[in-house]
């Protein structure tokens, strides 16, 4: 059995693709999410300030440190890109601790902790005998395509979650991609398509507050890491109070959890 750690954009498919094949017991351990930086710039809007230098609107000296400040730290882009959809789609296939995908890098306790129980969990799937190809299947791939269109994720996750598909030999068709994304609502304010940043997300209740808030449109009994359904999973986190205390959490930020991830109906 083994621990996948991986980040960020090519890291994470080809552990999801060495699952596939391989189908031993895995877990993900997601590596999390940059902060935002001084000036409020993410790295998918240095293009726009590269523009601006060149137009002469921006000193170059300017350029240069606004741009620094868009990656000031460890972790994957803080915007809604390739990294930070396929860190969520491990959660929703079902492959990493609830909670646990786009955790803020300098977030220092809250790291340890999700590696402290992806580390014993690991170790409990190998006891249990619980494999990736018990968790990755047509529901768990479903339900990472729901996930997706909620999202408004990147297109690079078409690529990837049809490679899986491939991997575990499920079908995978754009017609039946198609049908979920005219049936799922579009939910999450995100960057570059909304306002906030992947790491206000996390704060916010992360994918599973997502994950609640799109319910109806789940297979609340595919199988997860955790050895429960993600049926079960929920439940467990509001009984916990873990979506309570994420709500007081996002309030530090000025913000309500409906700022981040909207209501459905």
């Amino acid at each position: 059995g083994w621990a996948a750690v991986s980040t960020c954009d090519k890291a994470i498919p080809a552990h999801l693709l060495a699952a596939a094949r391989l189908n031993a017991p895995v877990i993900f351990f997601p590596g999390g999410v940059m902060r935002t930086g001084p000036g409020d710039i993410t790295i998918d809007r240095t293009a726009e300030l590269y523009a601006r230098m060149m137009r002469g609107q921006l000193r170059r000296e300017e350029y240069r440190q606004q741009s620094l400040a868009a990656a000031p730290c460890p972790g994957a882009c803080n915007f809604l890109g390739t990294a930070v959809t396929m860190q969520i789609m491990t959660e929703a296939l079902g492959l990493a601790l609830p909670g646990s995908a786009c955790c803020p890098t300098t977030e220092a306790e809250p790291q340890r902790q999700i590696a402290r129980d992806t580390g014993a969990r690991a170790a409990e799937l190998v006891s249990s005998g619980l494999k990736a190809g018990d968790i990755i299947t047509a529901e768990a791939l479903e339900n990472a395509l729901t996930v997706h269109a909620a999202i408004g994720g990147s297109t690079n996750a078409m690529l990837h979650l049809a490679a899986l598909a491939g991997a575990r030999g499920l079908e995978f068709s754009w017609e039946r991609v198609r049908e979920v994304n005219e049936r799922t609502p579009w939910i999450l304010n995100l960057r570059p398509s909304g306002e906030h940043t992947a790491d206000l997300m996390w704060e916010a209740g992360g994918v599973p507050r997502l994950m609640r808030e799109i319910s109806g449109h789940l297979h609340l009994g595919a199988r997860t890491v955790t050895g429960r359904t993600l049926g079960e999973n929920l439940e467990a986190l509001a009984e916990e109070g873990y979506f309570d205390e994420k709500a007081l959490a996002i309030k530090e930020h000025g913000l309500e959890v409906a700022d981040i991830i909207r209501p459905v109906g």
